[in-house]
C-alpha cells in the first residue's frame, strides 16, 4: 500500500513537470511571439537579431526558474525510492 502511494505521488509530480514544460513551451513559442512581433520589428535588422536570441535563450532561463525546483524534488523522490526498496 506504502509503495502505491509513493508511485501514485511520483507520478503526480511527473505529470505536474510536464505540464509545467508544456505551458513554458507553448508561452514562448505561442504566446510572446503573437503579442511582441510587429512589423516594425521584423523588418529592423537589429532588432530582428535581439528577437532571435531573446527567443533562443528564453526557454532555458524560464525552466530554469519555474521547473527546477520540482525537477529537484522528483530526484530526492527517485533517489529515497532507489535507496529504500519496499
Amino acid at each position: 500500500m506504502i509503495n502505491y502511494l509513493i508511485v501514485n505521488k511520483f507520478l503526480f509530480k511527473l505529470f505536474v513537470l510536464i505540464g509545467k514544460l508544456f505551458l513554458v513551451w507553448m508561452l514562448v513559442y505561442f504566446t510572446i511571439p503573437l503579442i511582441i512581433l510587429t512589423p516594425e520589428i521584423i523588418n529592423n535588422p537589429v532588432g530582428n537579431f535581439i528577437i532571435i536570441l531573446v527567443f533562443l535563450f528564453l526557454p532555458f532561463f524560464l525552466i530554469y526558474f519555474f521547473v527546477d525546483e520540482d525537477m529537484k524534488l522528483s530526484r530526492n523522490l527517485w533517489e529515497h525510492l532507489w535507496e529504500n526498496p519496499v
